[in-house]
């Protein structure tokens, strides 16, 4: 009899483990390019959080002020809630709290939120010239980036309801 009960204590505890929301994947990092095949990075990450993940995240800061930016493919790695409900999402890049993209909505018309992801990315350059407007990322610097930098991903179902993702950046070096 005790071996029956233990049996399925057991079988209970791998059900819950083995049925939980919650991925445990790891996020490798992916090396890949934006417009720039430049490999001089000054540092590399991933970022995830309860329900997405990018792989790919580099920036440079150079001599003579020059600095880029990628960050790329994103991925849904655990599925949302009324998945097929999500009408429209947004990922915001922050630096000090200020805002690199706009806020705006994207509405997913006829493509699911999966798809549009795998599409995303956000790309920054500059060459160190003359700067005729700023930027969050502009404004920031190889001693304050870890600091500085969030992620969030906003999405919204079609009953009005939003909720937001903090993304934890993972440094790789």
């Amino acid at each position: 009899m005790k071996r029956i009960l233990l049996f399925i204590c057991a079988f209970c505890i791998l059900m819950l483990n083995g049925c939980s929301n919650v991925s445990n994947e790891n996020i490798e990092f992916k090396n890949d390019y934006g417009y720039s095949h430049d490999d001089n990075y000054t540092y590399r990450f991933t970022g995830s959080s309860e329900h997405f993940a990018f792989e790919t995240g580099k920036v440079y800061y150079g001599e003579n002020n020059k600095k880029s930016l990628l960050i790329k493919n994103f991925k849904l790695v655990n599925k949302l809630k009324n998945y097929n409900d999500v009408s429209s999402y947004s990922i915001n890049l922050k630096f000090k709290n200020i805002s690199l993209l706009t806020n705006e909505m994207t509405p997913l018309k006829k493509s699911n939120l999966s798809h549009e992801l795998e599409k995303y990315f956000i790309e920054e350059n500059f060459d160190g010239g003359e700067l005729y407007e700023s930027d969050a990322f502009l404004q920031s610097t190889a001693n304050t980036f870890k600091k500085d930098m969030k992620i969030e991903i906003k999405y919204c179902y079609n009953n009005g309801i939003c909720k937001t993702e903090n993304l934890d950046i993972n440094y790789i070096d």
